[in-house]
């Protein structure tokens, strides 16, 4: 139980109560006064007069700054006459780092095309000491160790009073919450807004229209030590265009196991393209619950185990890398990171089954797809109920549905309801797409008790022509170990079997398990060096069920019929004690619904 806590980073710099340690740059250093007319932080604000002309101020720290891989230096500054200023282009509101007036960078912040009307902002600044078109100009050679920093502007016309501010520098990151458990209120963002505005520091600002947010810089969610217990409902989060910043400046972060992050249709927006917001769980196990919440404009999403985003809505986002989230009901639309990428990345183990359940993905105008499976995620997939648009038909493409990232191996996708083209694009793996799949389940039980009966054999065959081959012609050839049967319009898959007979060479004939599936020919491994070609009247059976059945006496398969299909086969039960009799099972697999055979043994002991 520990009460909530928001504890900024940021460290003063010179708060410019006083004009003490200020020179000017561009002339009339007389100029410079300490007043309280744009005071933000404390009583005063350094203020200067400029007329038609481009001056500014710096205060000189003595020693050189120490900046930090994430630092950024933060100073709010005000240009009181916009109307007259130039625009941010030609450098009309400046904030200012460098080592002395004659050796400093100006960064373009703010002008009369960009400035609003009346505000005064806190700018956020990564140093660099290089030029930049537009938004960074160099006077004279300032190093990459600076020591002062304020602010400038560039009038275009005579005015009456002071109309540039300068207040508040300081050097940091943003925000650590924690606490809040317990019996103890959890944190809101609020609080985070509130905490700021007692300080100005301007990470996290409170603006004119209540519950609307603008972050510039980092929250962190609990530490390596400390977890942090976090709820709101309906807050609007906008990530601030910080064009001076590094990409990954505007952060929300989420750490510690036991930190529980609980929001109600928040909204999540960036505003600009260098720093539009990134949302990662650092700890995978936190809990992370959103419901009906959304991520607009926003940068790159890093979830975890811990994350459960229910009918969410990520609107033209970066990636979003699931990590085993659960994503059920969200939709995905307006990605636009680059061509032949996924706005949804999986690549955890976990099959997805009830994890993606429902959700939508709608292309954008590149050529993108909807989900990459990594090379970690399962062979095995399952999606329910998700609608595809705007994907390509055909596979191999830059925007075919899924990505296929594992290079080897089989990988089989079971689709379940849901709409749109099921295509994909694979780096080498082999993709088997089941799109509906019927089920044949066979539950075996004795006729006398009831019992289930487990490790029961059960064989089972197409047994007329219809979606799957009954007794079709085929021919075999052979090269060391490997058959290879031309089969015409099979329609099978890797990994499926087939019986094969009438071959003269009985090497041939039997239950195979076939490979390199393509659309009239696949594979399998012979024993043995038979004759090739096989001769004979050889035709080939897909096999449907051949196995034993588990601890609840069920056995089944799923796959996709085009078509009604009829089977037949046998249960036996003879290797052990109780033996049982042979069974016959004869059917129709519904093509929609599948069948399900209830298989009474007798004992035959």
């Amino acid at each position: 139980m520990t009460a909530i806590s928001y504890v900024s980073d940021l460290s003063d710099i010179y708060m410019f109560e006083s004009t003490s340690g200020v020179g000017a740059y561009g002339g009339g250093g007389a100029g410079l006064t300490a007043g309280t007319d744009f005071a933000i932080e404390g009583t005063n604000c350094v203020m200067k007069q400029i007329k038609a002309a481009e001056k500014g101020f710096l205060y000189d720290a003595v020693t050189n700054f120490t900046i930090g891989a994430d630092d950024h230096f933060y100073i709010w500054v005000r240009g009181a006459t916009p109307g007259v200023c130039d625009t941010r282009d030609n450098r009309g509101i400046v904030v200012c780092i460098g080592d002395d007036t004659s050796n400093f960078v100006k960064f373009h912040v703010n002008g009369k095309d960009t400035l609003p009307r009346g505000g005064t902002l806190p700018y956020a600044i990564r140093y660099v000491n290089t030029t930049l078109t537009n938004y960074r100009t160099l006077v004279g050679s300032p190093s990459t160790t600076p020591s002062q920093i304020g602010g400038g502007l560039k009038g275009l016309a005579s005015v009456k009073t002071d109309n540039i501010g300068v207040d508040a520098a300081r050097i940091g990151t943003g925000y650590d919450i924690t606490g809040g458990t317990g019996v103890d209120d959890p944190g809101e963002f609020q609080g985070i807004a509130d905490d700021d505005d007692s300080t100005s520091e301007g990470v996290f600002r409170k603006p004119i229209q209540s519950g609307i947010f603008i972050l510039q810089g980092k929250l962190r969610f609990g530490g390596t030590s400390n977890e942090c217990e976090f709820t709101d409902t309906g807050a609007f989060v906008a990530a601030a265009d910080t064009f001076h910043s590094l990409s990954d400046f505007n952060e929300i972060l989420v750490e510690h196991a036991d930190t529980i992050i609980d929001l109600t249709v928040c909204t999540f927006r960036g505003l600009g393209t260098n720093s539009p917001g990134r949302f990662e769980m650092i700890t995978s196990a936190a809990t992370v619950d959103m419901v009906g919440c959304s991520f607009i404009d926003w940068g790159d999403i890093i979830l975890g185990t811990g994350a459960s985003l229910l009918s969410c809505s990520f609107v033209n986002t970066d990636t979003i890398t699931a990590n085993g989230a659960d994503l059920t009901g969200s939709k995905v639309e307006g990605y636009e990171v680059a061509a032949d990428t996924s706005p949804l990345i999986w690549d955890v183990a976990t099959d997805p089954d009830g994890l993606l359940d429902d959700m939508s993905f709608t292309k954008g105008t590149l050529a993108t797809h909807a989900i990459e499976f990594g090379t970690s995620s399962p062979t095995a997939i399952t999606l329910n109920g998700i609608d595809f648009s705007g994907y390509h038909a055909n596979n191999g493409n830059n925007d075919s549905t899924f990505h296929i990232k594992r290079t080897s191996g089989t990988v089989t996708i079971t689709i379940v309801g849901g709409s749109g083209n099921l295509s994909y694009k694979t780096a080498g793996a082999t993709v088997v797409i089941i799109d509906n799949p019927a089920t044949l389940e066979l539950h075996v039980t004795d006729i006398g008790t009831g019992a289930n009966i487990s490790g029961a054999r059960a064989y089972v065959t197409a047994d007329s022509v219809g979606p799957l081959p009954y007794q079709d012609s085929v021919t075999i050839s052979r090269t060391g170990a490997t058959a290879s049967v031309a089969h015409t319009a099979h329609g099978l898959s890797n990994s499926d079997k087939v019986f094969i007979e009438g071959a003269n060479q009985d090497e041939y004939n039997g239950v195979q398990t076939i490979s390199n599936v393509s659309t009239n020919a696949y594979d399998y491994t012979v024993s043995g060096s038979p004759t090739t070609p096989a001769t004979g009247t050889i035709k080939s059976t897909a096999v449907i069920i051949d196995g034993t059945t588990n601890a609840s006496g069920l056995i089944s398969d799923s796959r996709s019929y085009s078509s009604d299909q009829e089977i037949a086969g046998r249960v036996r039960h003879s290797s052990s004690s109780p033996f049982y009799k042979t069974s016959p099972i004869v059917g129709t697999i519904d093509s929609g619904t599948g069948l399900e055979i209830a298989v009474q043994m007798v004992r035959d002991e």
